[in-house]
């Protein structure tokens, strides 16, 4: 593409957030794209000392310098990432260094970054789709970022997770997430996202039409898939969100949210037996309980109720 015609473009707009965060960015990929390494770190010097910008700095030099083949660098920013800045990486960071190491043969390395976060229950699906893929992985995997375009598109998911962060800044993050799109289409991250649009405008068919697109060796399938069942029972599709769930339970074992969501698609569409069952085994799998554990107890309850079986009410497990 024309990068220098984009690049005296973008500088144009004199305003925040572009002066300060977009167009250092932007720029950067763009001196990627004409194969200039060290106009490309150059661009970024603009993102260093800023506390707000320092982790997207570091990890877009990382993915600069491992395109330009420079390992050793790019290892020392990646480092500078999960040192400094463990705390507040996003999964897609994980992805972009956790397959750093593996084509560096530092699988050790990726494996005990990934498992810091074990204790984050919202994504320990994700993480141990992840974990897999380390497991699975060779020095000659390919890496996570490929192209320049495809780093343009990092710049423009970071823009719309941005705008998304504010109120009313979901039409700005529409209008980015769709040229991220455009960029690189294959972001399943990107695809969730803009799938989480739709659902905030209630078009639930084009957010589970995204769903659909991620792949089952894909680490965002079981979010994206538990995700698209919510949507098909908000739409009354119960028996289509119990069959999606089903699939999802067979590769997912002893799954307490996944058993509790299967379990209410089967109540809310009358098959109380078959909801007890799931139930049942959605309490068996918990090891502490404490108050978010209570509602399934109180639909165990309407179950049983609705089946005339009242009198077999699980007694609740002592905490």
């Amino acid at each position: 593409g024309n990068y220098r015609f984009a690049r005296e473009s973008i500088n144009k707009v004199n305003e925040r957030p572009y002066t300060t965060f977009v167009n250092p960015l932007f720029n950067a990929w763009t001196y990627v794209g004409e194969g200039n390494y060290f106009q490309a770190m150059n661009a970024l010097k603009k993102l260093e000392t800023s506390s707000d910008t320092h982790t997207v700095y570091n990890i877009h030099s990382g993915i600069i310098s491992e395109y330009f083949d420079k390992t050793e660098e790019a290892e020392k920013f990646y480092d500078k990432v999960i040192s400094n800045d463990a705390n507040d990486v996003s999964f897609r960071v994980l992805q972009i260094i956790s397959n750093f190491f593996v084509r560096i043969d530092k699988k050790t390395k990726a494996t005990q970054l990934v498992s810091r976060y074990y204790g984050s229950s919202n994504i320990k699906e994700m993480l141990g789709s992840l974990s897999d893929k380390i497991k699975e992985g060779t020095k000659s995997a390919k890496p996570v970022i490929k192209t320049a375009n495809e780093g343009v598109a990092e710049v423009f998911l970071e823009i719309a997770l941005l705008y998304k962060s504010i109120s009313g800044g979901s039409d700005y993050a529409h209008l980015n997430m769709a040229i991220s799109e455009y960029f690189n289409p294959e972001n399943d991250i990107a695809k969730v996202a803009m799938a989480d649009i739709y659902e905030e405008k209630f078009m639930l068919k084009d957010a589970n039409r995204y769903y659909d697109s991620i792949s089952k060796k894909s680490e965002l399938y079981y979010p994206a898939q538990m995700r698209k069942a919510s949507n098909l029972i908000e739409e009354k599709k119960y028996e289509q969100a119990i069959n999606v769930l089903k699939k999802l339970n067979k590769n997912n074992a002893n799954n307490f949210q996944l058993l509790f969501n299967l379990g209410d698609a089967l109540r809310i569409n009358n098959n109380h037996q078959e909801a007890i069952k799931y139930y049942k085994e959605a309490i068996d799998t918990i090891f502490y309980e404490t108050e978010k554990h209570w509602p399934i107890y109180y639909s165990l309850a309407i179950s049983y109720d609705k089946s005339n079986q009242w009198s077999r009410k699980e007694p609740q497990k002592s905490a």
